[in-house]
């Protein structure tokens, strides 16, 4: 990895993605849905802020539109897998051509899509590629100023608590909490 490659230390809820795209209009579109999808999203316009954002903060998926202002989708993808090479680049385009096709793959891509894009398809795409995804749980503080609160609303007398009641409402919320994330993620 180059000596001037900085990850960026964000905490992830997430996969994240990387869209790519000179098109306004289809930038925007492709951020809102992705997002819809439980992913961290950030778009650039151009394959120069494509690279520079390499550089910074690490993707697990780039969307990278084949013809871009700067530097083409194909140096994007070439630059990315000296920045990171464990990304997973998808090429998108208007105007697709074999021989373009055969570069992007030869070079790392994962999938050559033409516009206008199936989102299903795009989606389906993305769910494959990143595999079964580790989810991180963490329960929600409780303060000791909710434990009265929490075992007036269940009744339950203090001494048949079998834990202290703060442990008690603390394992009950992360149970909950769990139960939430499995109900999103079926």
């Amino acid at each position: 990895m180059p000596k001037d490659f900085v990850p960026k230390q964000d905490k992830k809820i997430g996969p994240s993605l990387l869209i790519v795209e000179d098109d306004a209009t289809m930038r925007e579109f492709l951020e809102d849905y992705l997002s819809l999808g439980r992913y961290q999203v950030v778009s650039v316009k151009d394959g120069r802020q494509a690279i520079k954002t390499l550089r910074h903060q690490q993707f697990d998926v780039a969307i990278v539109d084949l013809r871009l202002p700067g530097k083409s989708g194909i140096e994007v993808v070439e630059k990315s897998k000296v920045y990171q090479p464990e990304l997973k680049p998808i090429i998108i385009t208007a105007y697709p051509s074999v021989e373009t096709a055969v570069e992007a793959m030869k070079i790392g891509a994962i999938d050559y899509l033409t516009k206008p894009l199936d989102l299903n398809n795009l989606e389906k795409l993305i769910r494959d590629t990143l595999g079964p995804v580790q989810v991180e749980i963490k329960p929600k503080a409780i303060t000791e100023e909710a434990v009265p609160k929490a075992i007036a609303a269940k009744e339950t007398p203090q001494n048949q608590l079998s834990e202290t009641p703060v442990s008690a409402i603390k394992t009950s919320a992360s149970y909950c909490y769990v139960d939430k994330i499995i109900t999103q993620i079926a």
